[in-house]
């Protein structure tokens, strides 16, 4: 994306905090163990307003999954639902926002659907889309539960796992942490999802 580097450097400086906190959380991440150490940190600024996760899951989910009509490139250039330029479309110039993994399951959704194979992507999909199904769409519990299901599609646990941690980790900028909490004990509450305490920590849908 070609930005106006005044404008862009006035917004660096207005969320340098945001920034920052952002930085604090991912530069050690297992999704940067492959960059460069000294690359990390520009990861944060170059990919904005992506989320960090959601930049590890973009191009890894469409090389799995991705067709003609749907693809990184058209993510990220295409007018339409979810995808990049409608994001920032109603983006407030002032906010930091990001785009978190929510937003990416909605654009590829189209996708999932068509796979009517007997694969663990299809299970993965079907039960995502029952648990959706009851929840209010633009609610915190079903964008944890969008995350959620992209983690298990990806199935790359060394890189990105589906624990409460990680669920805060991506959804911080936007919500309290008691906010988080309530509702992943919610959806668990609900037998949405099952919190493996006695294995693993890991949360599954």
């Amino acid at each position: 994306i070609q930005k106006d580097h005044g404008l862009w450097e006035k917004f660096c400086t207005m969320h340098a905090a945001d920034f920052e906190e952002l930085n604090h959380g991912f530069v050690s991440h297992p999704i940067f163990a492959d960059v460069a150490a000294e690359e990390r940190g520009k990861y944060l600024y170059t990919c904005y307003p992506l989320h960090p996760v959601s930049t590890f899951i973009l191009p890894r989910l469409s090389e799995r999954v991705a067709q003609n009509e749907r693809t990184l490139s058209t993510f990220l250039s295409a007018n339409g639902i979810s995808t990049l330029p409608s994001f920032l479309s109603s983006y407030n110039d002032d906010a930091f926002e990001v785009i978190t993994p929510d937003v990416i399951y909605d654009y590829f959704e189209p996708l999932f659907r068509k796979d009517v194979t007997s694969g663990s992507l299809h299970e993965t999909y079907v039960l995502t889309q029952a648990i959706l199904n009851k929840l209010e769409p633009t609610s915190l519990e079903a964008k944890i539960v969008k995350a959620l299901s992209l983690i298990y599609i990806l199935e790359q646990f060394e890189k990105i796992k589906p624990t409460k941690g990680e669920i805060a980790s991506i959804f911080s900028i936007n919500h309290t942490t008691e906010e988080i909490n309530q509702a992943i004990q919610k959806l668990i509450e609900e037998e949405y999802v099952i919190y493996l305490k006695r294995s693993n920590n890991y949360l599954r849908l």
